[in-house]
């Protein structure tokens, strides 16, 4: 890579200069091999495979690629003719290796938007619906064989939905209904809907939705406020949307302890873990992580960790700035004081592991834009989209860096990381790190602008190794693809997509823009002279 060759190359310019014409040649041998040398250790990003799509001119409009880890890919192509009439998806499903197993054609509901998406092992459910209508759409692929059929109903009593997930033959919404939270179960073979008892109440706020497969289960993570003591409770309910039982974590020994976000994970029919971010009082700036086990439904005890106990949660910063920090925390301790160390943070789902479960979360803040213009509309009617652009352009979500660590079921840290994101930011708060495991090792991945930040972490047994790899839409093309979207797909493998353009192949004619789809094979350093965390 160009870093490393800089770094060969500038190692050698303090040799002293020789006239002697065959030192020199000798000297410029010796550098080449070096160079050869080091280079065969460095981490490398291969094309494995590509599958390409001939965009039609003026009619794909939109386009997406959903990873299915081993199992291969769903490509989605988004037909319209102009002014967005008649407008026609098309399904290619892709195995492991970019090989077609089927295809399919599809006409979406007339006036309806697809707004959020579910996928399990066997399944492919994307959600329509209509604004300001109750009318809404379940369209389910099946993956294996590329069937497809829909599920229409109401749901009166439900504006807002901002969670939907599949169990079974039944589907469940979250959202809101004049500014109170709202779950609302729908039956596949008869279309009835029902509303889960227990969560409309002004002072509650939905967290999570969450599916227990193992139990046949659906878990909801409420946050309540009331007289100002902020709390959490997860509420269970039957498949048929019974409530089972309610549970308050933290306990009611913790008073003074507020759990801001959690995520669940089955770990088997008897156990299940509860892992998110608590903080003091009511504020959303964490100071910790906690990890809840539950036996058959019930707590059976609570572990948290503040950020300043976890080894490498400064290892991002430079190792000046962690030596600082190391002896300030240590002197606090020898006083007697508690360290504060706050931060807003987005915890991702669970990955179950052998010994437990893979947290990871990001660090960021909110950057607000001094020259917000929403106040200007106040007494103004502006569209929604217009009303997106400009919270866009209001402030944007800044993330320092990411935290990575492994727990026990019982609440044990094996080891931690932190992964420096530099200069990422966007306009929403969304998810930017991935992980996968590789020979045993977990691998963090991001994208910036056309540039895939890889890092192995080697589970906090040594110092990990950060890479960077540029994408460019072809060899030919010296350009970064700032617009390509990259997936941790499985093991070592990583899928890339994007467009491109073919050049016409005469005057007369037309160039064409290409969908591109590259399996790319990562091989990790054999050794790290220059590996930092």
């Amino acid at each position: 890579m160009k870093k490393h060759l800089t770094i060969f190359i500038s190692s050698f310019r303090v040799f002293p200069i020789v006239r002697n014409n065959f030192w020199r040649i000798g000297l410029g041998l010796l550098c080449m091999l070096c160079c050869l040398v080091n280079f065969s250790v460095w981490a490398q990003l291969d094309k494995v495979n590509d599958v390409e799509y001939i965009k039609e001119y003026g009619k794909t409009k939109d386009w997406s690629v959903i990873p299915l880890k081993e199992r291969g890919a769903l490509v989605v192509l988004d037909n319209a003719e102009i002014f967005g009439r008649n407008s026609q998806w098309e399904f290619y499903r892709i195995d492991s290796t970019l090989r077609e197993l089927w295809n399919t054609k599809y006409i979406p509901p007339v006036r309806m938007e697809n707004l959020l998406t579910y996928s399990n092992a066997d399944y492919m459910y994307f959600l329509f619906a209509e604004a300001e209508a109750d009318d809404f759409v379940i369209t389910r692929v099946n993956l294996s064989l590329g069937e497809i059929d829909e599920f229409k109903g109401k749901l009166v009593g439900l504006r807002t939905i901002s969670h939907f997930k599949v169990l079974g033959n039944s589907a469940y919404f979250a959202g809101t209904y004049f500014d109170k939270p709202v779950v609302i179960s729908f039956a596949f073979f008869n279309a009835t809907t029902k509303v889960l008892s227990g969560i409309y109440d002004k002072n509650v706020t939905i967290n999570s939705l969450e599916i227990d497969e193992i139990r046949n289960e659906v878990n909801v993570i409420i946050n309540e406020r009331r007289k100002g003591i902020c709390s959490m409770s997860l509420l269970s309910y039957s498949y048929m949307g019974d409530l089972l039982r309610t549970n308050h974590v933290p306990l009611a020994d913790q008073k003074n302890v507020n759990f801001v976000s959690g995520r669940l994970l089955p770990v088997s029919e008897q156990e299940t873990i509860l892992v998110g971010n608590f903080s003091t009082n009511c504020s959303n700036y964490s100071r910790g992580l906690y990890l809840t086990h539950f036996e058959n439904g019930e707590q059976t005890g609570t572990t948290m960790i503040d950020f300043s106990e976890l080894s490498n949660f400064f290892g991002y910063l430079s190792p000046k700035r962690q030596q600082k920090l190391k002896e300030k925390i240590a002197k606090k301790k020898t006083e007697g004081k508690e360290t504060n160390f706050s931060y807003l943070l987005q915890v991702h789902d669970l990955i179950k592991t052998e010994k437990g479960a893979l947290v990871l979360a990001e660090v960021y803040y909110y950057s607000p834009n001094n020259n917000n213009t929403l106040g200007m509309y106040n007494y103004a009617p502006i569209s929604i989209a217009q009303a997106q652009r400009m919270r866009a352009r209001a402030g944007r979500y800044r993330y320092t860096h990411a935290i990575v660590c492994e727990f026990t079921k019982d609440g044990k840290v094996l080891w931690d990381d932190a992964v420096s994101l530099g200069s990422l930011e966007g306009s929403g708060l969304v998810e930017q790190v991935q992980v996968s495991q590789y020979k045993g090792d977990w691998i963090t991945t991001y994208l910036e602008k056309g540039k895939l930040n890889l890092q192995n972490l080697h589970n906090g047994k040594g110092s990990s190794d950060k890479e960077l790899f540029e994408i460019k839409s072809d060899i030919e093309n010296r350009r970064i693809d700032e617009e390509a979207e990259v997936a941790a797909w499985y093991d070592k493998y990583f899928l890339i997509w994007g467009t491109r353009q073919v050049p016409a192949r005469s005057d007369n004619a037309m160039g064409s823009e290409v969908l591109y789809i590259r399996k790319m094979a990562y091989a990790p350093q054999q050794s790290s002279p220059t590996s930092q965390k």
